[in-house]
């Protein structure tokens, strides 16, 4: 079963849709937080968190004094990806969905095996894949690597709207238990470019991510974003002191 969103971040999703639809319009005030707490059933950290996630966007700002103060209908950034857990990491596959460009079988895995850790006596599937938001804005190329035998399990999870990891999970019982991710800048390629609808050479932001199940990493997805108004990847961190 598909773990629920964090409360902050259905709160925020909540406001910035009702921000949108002029519920609140620009330069209004969002309700005070003991208001949203009560509406939201949440603590004041919790809501806090949300109006913080919003003004990230660049849709609100706080003043001392003046409170929450609607500044944009919509978020500046594009898409906000935000994270504090594994949970997070892998979270925004709800919310966006892949539109399957290509599958093909990979024949010269002589740099992938070793970047990827897969067994080396495998085939692997390529799924490429553009990842688009709700309203088709394009946010990331995706390429997918899988192992053959496991391909119709994850072309049936695509489909039906679900991130692959979901259909892996589903098959072998077994649950994700590390994500391994390297996050490095690269310019686009021209068949990255083209895809992407940006020119060649535009800076992109690379994003390798290594799922393991059970110890074995049985899928791996090389995402290319095009952050410039339209993606934005937000990592906190929250630190409990130990008494």
């Amino acid at each position: 079963m598909m773990a629920a969103l964090p409360k902050y971040i259905q709160i925020a999703d909540t406001l910035r849709a009702e921000i949108g639809s002029a519920r609140y319009p620009l330069g209004t005030k969002l309700p005070p937080e003991t208001q949203l707490c009560e509406r939201f059933e949440a603590s004041r950290f919790t809501v806090r968190e949300a109006i913080k996630k919003l003004a990230s966007e660049k849709i609100v700002k706080t003043e001392r004094g003046a409170g929450t103060i609607v500044i944009s209908l919509t978020s500046e950034g594009g898409y906000a990806h935000t994270y504090t857990s594994l949970e997070d990491l892998t979270n925004y596959a709800q919310k966006t969905w892949l539109e399957i460009q290509s599958v093909d079988e990979v024949v010269n895995t002589k740099n992938i095996y070793p970047k990827l850790q897969f067994k080396k006596d495998g085939s692997l599937t390529k799924i490429l894949s553009l990842r688009k938001t709700v309203d088709h804005k394009i946010i990331a190329l995706v390429e997918s690597y899988i192992e053959s035998s496991e391909i119709d399990y994850a072309l049936e999870t695509i489909r039906g709207g679900g991130p692959i990891y979901v259909g892996l999970e589903t098959k072998f019982r077994v649950a994700i238990n590390k994500v391994k991710q390297e996050t490095f800048a690269l310019k686009a390629s021209a068949s990255a470019a083209k895809m992407l609808q940006i020119n060649v050479g535009e800076p992109t932001l690379g994003i390798l991510r290594s799922y393991y199940f059970g110890g074995k990493i049985r899928l791996a997805s090389f995402n290319q974003h095009y952050s410039q108004e339209r993606y934005s990847y937000l990592t906190e961190i929250n630190l409990k002191a130990e008494r």
